[in-house]
């Protein structure tokens, strides 16, 4: 099996603490995943950001809903 690795770098005219308080709120994935995946984060806020922190969310995929 080969391994395929994607990388990518986006600048972002915004300063930087916009961007990391976009980032830094979970309830952003939401905004920040494709509507057509429909996207819902199924752990209660508030979610506190940090090394670690594990979120359960829901999509769609075809169809098919994913946990």
């Amino acid at each position: 099996m080969s391994e395929h690795i994607l990388e990518w770098k986006t600048a972002i005219p915004a300063p930087r603490e916009v961007v990391f308080a976009l980032f830094s709120d979970a309830a952003n994935l939401e905004r920040l995943t494709p509507p057509s995946l429909g996207f819902r984060i199924l752990t209660r806020p508030p979610i506190p950001m940090a090394v670690g922190t594990l979120i359960d969310y829901a999509i769609r995929l075809h169809g098919i809903s994913m946990r």
